[in-house]
């Protein structure tokens, strides 16, 4: 759930490097295809609206769509487009945009290799991803989903955690309309929000460091009673905003218990909550 910037290639000399060490026959094949190939990178421009309406690129013979996706494993270690995956990983901070927590341990095709071979290393249409965010995804249509580097998500809270009293505390996440978000990225985004199990996952990983959120408030209400509280909690969300986003999971956390007077006022102790 946040924007990155994709990194800069010479696109064309991409498909070529990845050429360069195909047998003989597919190399052949596959050159004759460099222009279509180059008309196919220029249209992959604009916005995420433009490229969801793009159709896949007309080939001689169904059979060749498999040589292109072939190209793919010119990214894996040691093979002549590693720089290229190295490149892409950079551009993520090695953190995957679609949950913006997990480590990106893999490569996603906004849109599928499997429809649309000719993108297969096409740098703008290959994003960082962990391997939940990716399984997950699979091959779901593209349309469900935001595109990291082409859908800018505007710099306000979308991502919302909520606190309960049940009488033990529980946090819930969801996504809120609105914050200037246009109708179509807010229904990708609640669509990938939903596939991913994004609003699970983020309870999970906020109940890992709640514990650690509780432990720490004891010493500024020792000082400063509730408000301290508030104050420092709301002062660590800041931070975390400048790290990792404003729609960070642990974020949203920080300002939801920041908000929460019973939380602030003594309930972050086991013994008073």
């Amino acid at each position: 759930m946040r924007n990155i910037t994709p990194p800069v290639r010479n696109d064309v000399a991409d498909y070529r490097t990845a050429l360069a060490g195909r047998p003989i026959e597919s190399r052949t094949l596959l050159v004759g295809y460099e222009d279509a190939i180059r008309a196919a990178y220029l249209s992959y421009e604009g916005d995420t609206i433009n490229i969801l309406a793009l159709q896949s690129m007309a080939l001689l013979d169904p059979a060749h769509a498999a040589l292109l996706r072939e190209n793919y494993s010119a990214l894996s270690k040691g093979r002549a487009l590693e720089e290229l995956a190295a490149d892409i990983y950079e551009a993520a901070e090695f953190r995957c945009p679609m949950c913006n927590f997990e480590q990106a341990a893999t490569l996603d095709h906004f849109l599928g290799k499997g429809t649309y071979p000719e993108f297969s290393i096409l740098a703008r249409n290959l994003v960082a991803a962990c391997n939940t965010c990716n399984n997950k995804k699979g091959a779901r249509p593209s349309n469900g989903f935001v595109h990291a580097y082409f859908d800018q998500l505007p710099n306000q809270q979308a991502l919302v955690a909520k606190t309960v009293w049940e009488p033990e505390l529980h946090v819930s996440y969801s996504l809120a309309e609105g914050h200037g978000l246009e109708l179509n990225l807010f229904e990708r985004l609640f669509s990938q929000f939903q596939i991913l199990r994004l609003e699970d996952r983020f309870a999970r990983e906020g109940g890992y460091v709640l514990a650690e959120i509780m432990s720490s408030c004891a010493e500024p209400y020792g000082r400063g009673g509730s408000a301290l509280v508030t104050a420092e909690l709301s002062r660590q969300a800041g931070l975390c905003e400048r790290v990792y986003g404003i729609n960070h999971y642990k974020t949203a956390l920080l300002r939801a218990l920041a908000g929460d007077d019973h939380f602030c006022d003594g309930g972050f102790s086991s013994e008073n909550g």
